[in-house]
C-alpha cells in the first residue's frame, strides 16, 4: 500500500540518521589507521524527495513524487593526530570527506534499492568510462576550464575557489546515469584537508537543476513495504554496519586509481581503509546480525509505533 505522507517523512528522517551513523563509524575506523581521533561539531543534512509536477497546456495537472536526494549542509569534524603529526590530520580528512560523499549515494543504494549518484560515484565512474578528470589549481585554470562540458554554475563554482587558493577535481564532461543528468566536483584546500563534494544535476524528465549532494537516479515510490525494511534496518549499529562494505569497495576502486595518477603512499593508505572496512564488515556483519539484529528491530518498531499511536502511549 502507498505510504501516508507522515510515513514518507519518518522514512526519510529514518535515511538521515543511517547516513550520520554510517559516516560516524567509517570516520572511527580511518581514525584508527591514521592515528587520528576526531570529534564533531553541530551537523546538518536535508533528506527529501523531489515532486513532479505534470503540465496539460501549461498548466499543473498533477504531481507525482520523484527522486530522493541528500544535501550535507553541514559537516564540520576536527581531526587531532595522536603524533602530533598535521599530515596525517589533512589524511584523514581528505579519506573521511571520500566516504561521507560515497555515503550519499549509497545510503539511497542500501535503503531504498535505487541506483544513486553521489560526487565520489560520478568520478568513478567518469574513470571507468574514460572520461578525462581534471585536478586544476590557479596554474592550469585558464587552460582547463574552457574545455569543461558542463553547466555554467560548475565553472564559476571551480573558478571561485581556485581564486581563494583552493584546488579543483573535476571530469571533463556531465554524465547521465539512467534518469539523471548532471556533474559532480570536489573543492579542496591542500592545506586542511577541507573539501567540499559537489553535485549539480536533475533527472531528464524534470528541468530544475538541483545543487545538492547524493541523488537517486530514478522515481522513487515509497510504500508501506519500504517503510518495514527501513524500520528494520535502523538500529543504530546494524545501520551503520550495513554500509561498510560498499563505501570500502568504492575506496579500494579510489586506490587503484590514486596508483594509476603515481600518488602512491595515498593509495595505500585508502586501500587499506577500504580493504579493512569490506573485513569489518564481513566479520561484526554476521555476529551482530546473529545476535543482534532480531532483538534490536524488534524493540525499536515497538517504540516507533508506540509513538505514533496515542492509544498505546496513553497505557
Amino acid at each position: 500500500d502507498p505510504a501516508t505522507q507522515e510515513m514518507v517523512e519518518e522514512a526519510l528522517h529514518i535515511t538521515g540518521l543511517s547516513y550520520f551513523a554510517q559516516c560516524d563509524v567509517l570516520s572511527d575506523v580511518a581514525g584508527k589507521t591514521s592515528k587520528v581521533i576526531w570529534t564533531r561539531q553541530p551537523s546538518q543534512a536535508f533528506v527529501s524527495q523531489d515532486l513532479i509536477v505534470l503540465y496539460w497546456w501549461g498548466v499543473p495537472w498533477t504531481v507525482e513524487r520523484g527522486s530522493v536526494n541528500i544535501d550535507v549542509k553541514r559537516n564540520i569534524v576536527n581531526p587531532t593526530s595522536t603524533t602530533g603529526n598535521h599530515e596525517d590530520e589533512v589524511s584523514w580528512m581528505l579519506t573521511t570527506g571520500s566516504i561521507g560523499s560515497a555515503a550519499e549515494h549509497a545510503i539511497f543504494e542500501q535503503l531504498y534499492g535505487v541506483e544513486s549518484v553521489s560526487t565520489e560515484k560520478i568520478l568513478t565512474l567518469a574513470n571507468r568510462w574514460n572520461i578525462p578528470i581534471y585536478t586544476i589549481d590557479d596554474t592550469n585554470i585558464d587552460q582547463i576550464l574552457p574545455q569543461l562540458d558542463t553547466f555554467d554554475i560548475v565553472k564559476e563554482n571551480i573558478r571561485e575557489t581556485v581564486e581563494m587558493g583552493w584546488t579543483a577535481v573535476v571530469p571533463q564532461r556531465n554524465i547521465q546515469l539512467n534518469q539523471w543528468y548532471g556533474a559532480g566536483w570536489i573543492i579542496m584546500d591542500p592545506a586542511t584537508g577541507s573539501a567540499g563534494y559537489l553535485l549539480a544535476g536533475y533527472l531528464v524528465s524534470g528541468s530544475e537543476l538541483i545543487i545538492g549532494g547524493g541523488s537517486g537516479t530514478d522515481v522513487v515510490h515509497i510504500d508501506t513495504d519500504r517503510i518495514i525494511d527501513l524500520l528494520n534496518q535502523v538500529d543504530p549499529t546494524l545501520g551503520a554496519l550495513v554500509g561498510i562494505a560498499g563505501p570500502g569497495a568504492e575506496l579500494v576502486h579510489l586506490a587503484a586509481f590514486t596508483i594509476a595518477s603515481q600518488t602512491v603512499v595515498g593509495a595505500i593508505i585508502v586501500g587499506a581503509v577500504g580493504l579493512s572496512m569490506v573485513a569489518s564488515a564481513i566479520v561484526i556483519g554476521y555476529l551482530y546480525y546473529r545476535y543482534r539484529v532480531r532483538h534490536s528491530s524488534s524493540i525499536f518498531r515497538k517504540r516507533w509505533f508506540a509513538l505514533k499511536s496515542p492509544s498505546i502511549v496513553a497505557v
